[in-house]
């Protein structure tokens, strides 16, 4: 297990790569904005193949006001994989004008792959504003079938599927944290 502790103070900026491809395990990110004007981006890109089981579990508090904070969780699996993912922000009594959005994203790329998102909020405060979102689901087949029209192999239509449904996370983890998910991305599903 993995526990990743962040304290945030006034005017305080983090941006927290957190990057999965192999193996069982589980993550734990607890993050306290207490400091006026702090700012949390956290970006996860999961790839889960085989048996691999991973659940990553985010608390997020908003303590002090005008704090912000932006999480964005993908995750591909295939095979046999099982990714559970919970999330967690609460804004607490005084945190006024919190800016926070909580999104978990799964791609499943087999009929056994399962992944659970769940986001959730808990607001004592008024004046914030505040959203989250999941989504789970298989390849859109309409996606494939216009790529293979266009004389794009299956194997090649979904590498380029998974591609772009991974690219918003990829974009902002720094090069040194992708590179594992390259690799993988790049020598085939």
């Amino acid at each position: 297990m993995k526990n990743i502790s962040v304290t945030l103070r006034e005017n305080q900026e983090k941006i927290l790569p957190l990057v999965w491809t192999g193996g069982s395990g589980e993550i734990n990110v607890d993050a306290k904005l207490v400091g006026r004007g702090a700012k949390l981006n956290l970006i996860g890109a999961f790839f889960l193949a085989d048996k691999d089981q991973v659940k990553l579990n985010v608390n997020i508090d908003h303590i002090a006001p005008d704090t912000s904070s932006d999480t964005l969780i993908k995750s591909v699996l295939t095979d046999r994989a099982v990714g559970s993912f919970y999330g967690l922000v609460s804004i607490k009594k005084g945190a006024k004008n919190t800016d926070t959005f909580f999104r978990e994203d799964a791609l499943l790329l087999s009929d056994t792959a399962k992944a659970e998102a769940i986001p959730s909020l808990e607001i004592d405060e008024n004046e914030v504003k505040a959203g989250h979102a999941s989504t789970v689901g298989p390849v859109d087949e309409e996606q494939l079938f216009y790529l293979m029209s266009r004389g794009i192999t299956l194997e090649e239509a979904k590498r380029l599927v998974v591609r772009g449904f991974l690219s918003p996370a990829l974009e902002k983890i720094p090069e040194k944290q992708k590179a594992p998910l390259e690799k993988i991305l790049e020598k085939g599903l």
